[in-house]
């Protein structure tokens, strides 16, 4: 999850996501999905495996 932060962090610093406030909610935004979808995913893995 660290290393999700800190990639969209990094787009966020090459622009591309932007620039101004917006950019910034919106890199927040993906890294929260992104971090969302890493955590159903563990899930479903965990599940599955009993």
């Amino acid at each position: 999850m660290a290393a999700t932060a800190h990639g969209h962090a990094g787009l966020l610093h090459l622009g591309a996501f932007g620039a101004g406030e917006q950019a910034v909610d919106m890199a927040v935004r993906c890294a929260a999905d992104a971090t969302l979808a890493l955590i159903a995913g563990r899930a479903r893995l965990g599940a599955s495996t009993g």
